[in-house]
C-alpha cells in the first residue's frame, strides 16, 4: 500500500513532486509616468504599421491603469514595420525517412509530404514624452506552422493562408508589455519526501525563498542543491531563478 501525503489540499504519493505556482510583476523597458491611469495616444507612421498600432492600441487599453486616446499627451509612434513569411516542403520517399524513421503518418510503399509556414514581424515604437523626449522600443514576433504528413496525392498547400494578422497581434502585444507589462506566471516543482539536508530539501527550501521574494537566499539554497547533487534538473532551476530575476529587474550576484 502507498502512503499518501497531503500537500496543499491535493493528496499525493510520497515520492512525487509536485508543482507549485504564483505570478511576479514584470518590470518594464520604459517606466511610464506613475497615475491612477495613463493615458496614451497610439500612432501608426505609415499604412504598413497600422495593423500594429491597432493592435497596440488593444493591447495596452486590456492593461491596467491605461487607456489608449487620441488627446492623450504621451504618444507612442508605431513605425519600420517589417513582415515576412515563407513555406517549405518536406519529401520523405516511400515513407521512410532518411533516418529510416517510419512512424505514425507514414505512407507505405509512397511518397508523404508536409509544409511548414513560418512568418516573422518587428517593428519599432517611439515613446514622446510631454516634454518631447523620445525613448525607441523594438518588438519582434515569430510563428511556425506546420500540416500533418499526408501522402503525395493529398498534399494541397493553401498559398492564401497567411500569419500576418497573428504576427501583428504578437509583436504589439510584446511592445505593450514593454510599457505595461501584464503579471507572469512561474512554475516550481517542490518534493513531497525530502529528506532534511537533502538536494530535495535545499531545492524545496530555495523555492521557498524565491516565493517570499528572496532572491538572494533562493539562489544560495539552489545552488547549494546542486552541489550535493549535479543533476540537469538543478541546472535548470538555476536558469529559471536567474530568468526570474531578470524579468522583476533584479540583478542577482555570479
Amino acid at each position: 500500500m502507498s502512503l499518501l501525503v497531503a500537500v496543499g489540499g491535493t493528496l499525493l504519493a510520497a515520492g512525487c513532486a509536485h508543482r507549485v505556482s504564483w505570478e511576479v510583476q514584470p518590470v518594464p523597458t520604459y517606466t511610464l509616468p506613475a497615475a491612477p491611469t495613463t493615458m496614451l495616444a497610439v500612432v501608426a507612421d505609415g499604412r504598413q504599421c497600422k495593423a500594429v498600432a491597432d493592435a497596440v492600441a488593444a493591447s495596452l487599453n486590456t492593461r491596467p491603469g491605461v487607456k489608449v486616446s487620441s488627446e492623450a499627451a504621451i504618444r507612442l509612434i508605431v513605425q519600420n514595420c517589417d513582415q515576412g513569411q515563407e513555406t517549405t516542403l518536406e519529401v520523405e520517399v516511400g515513407g521512410q525517412s532518411a533516418a529510416g524513421f517510419n512512424g505514425p503518418g507514414a505512407v507505405m510503399g509512397g511518397d508523404r509530404r508536409r509544409y511548414t509556414l513560418h512568418g516573422w514581424s518587428a517593428a519599432e515604437m517611439t515613446v514622446v514624452s510631454p516634454s518631447g523626449n523620445e525613448v525607441i522600443l523594438s518588438g519582434t514576433a515569430d510563428q511556425t506552422v506546420r500540416s500533418s504528413w499526408v501522402g503525395d496525392a493529398d498534399m494541397d498547400v493553401p498559398r492564401a493562408i497567411t500569419l500576418a494578422d497573428a504576427l501583428a497581434k504578437d509583436v504589439a502585444a510584446n511592445l505593450a508589455d514593454q510599457l505595461a507589462p501584464l503579471p507572469v506566471a512561474l512554475h516550481r516543482t517542490l518534493y513531497a519526501d525530502a529528506a532534511p539536508g537533502s538536494a530535495k530539501d535545499l531545492h524545496n527550501r530555495a523555492v521557498s525563498a524565491e516565493q517570499a521574494g528572496d532572491l538572494v537566499g533562493a539562489l544560495d539554497l539552489a545552488r547549494q542543491a546542486q552541489a550535493v547533487d549535479p543533476t540537469r534538473a538543478a541546472a535548470d532551476y538555476l536558469d529559471e531563478l536567474r530568468a526570474h530575476a531578470v524579468t522583476v529587474g533584479y540583478l542577482l550576484p555570479r
